[in-house]
């Protein structure tokens, strides 16, 4: 068999074996968005919900990358985890900290609270640098809070659609 021949043969069988596994990473337990083992850090958990379809998202910066406050929300259930009590709350009502000293899964992220009093305190004592409503929370102001690096970028587009 030539080198042709071996490469056809070797993306199809890869092809076989590789989509099927990027296909149910939301039954596996794994980010929708980067990949990453969800139950790593589960206190850092997001969820989407349209219909029957559930996603899971392994920090509050992949689940607002992939549904920011200015995306298509019809018939979209979107909660995360509450950074003190770590219950679910619904993320579109959610306020979230920027800057601070805490440190998600990949780095800086949002740190999500249910009350605006629990945020503003946790701002004051981990340095953070903005509070916001998951309003403001648009694509580019999300971008703009958390540059994301190139293997993420990468890998994102191996896992997710857009």
């Amino acid at each position: 068999m030539n080198i042709k021949g071996f490469v056809i043969v070797f993306m199809a069988v890869f092809s076989l074996i590789a989509l099927p596994v990027l296909l149910s990473a939301a039954d596996s337990g794994r980010c929708m968005r980067c990949g990453m083992v969800v139950a790593e850090q589960p206190q850092w958990e997001g969820r989407s919900q349209r219909g029957d379809e559930q996603l899971s998202y392994c920090s509050p910066k992949c689940l607002l990358l992939t549904n920011p406050a200015d995306a298509d929300a019809k018939d979209l259930t979107i909660t995360i985890k509450d950074y003190y009590s770590t219950k679910y709350i619904d993320a579109s009502q959610a306020w979230y900290v920027a800057g601070s000293d805490v440190m998600g899964p990949m780095g800086p992220d949002l740190v999500p609270f249910e009350k605006k009093e629990d945020a503003e305190a946790f701002m004051k004592e981990h340095m953070g640098s903005g509070l916001y409503p998951y309003s403001a929370l648009t694509l580019a102001k999300v971008k703009e809070l958390l540059p994301m690096k190139k293997h993420h970028k990468k890998h994102k587009k191996a896992v997710s659609s857009d």
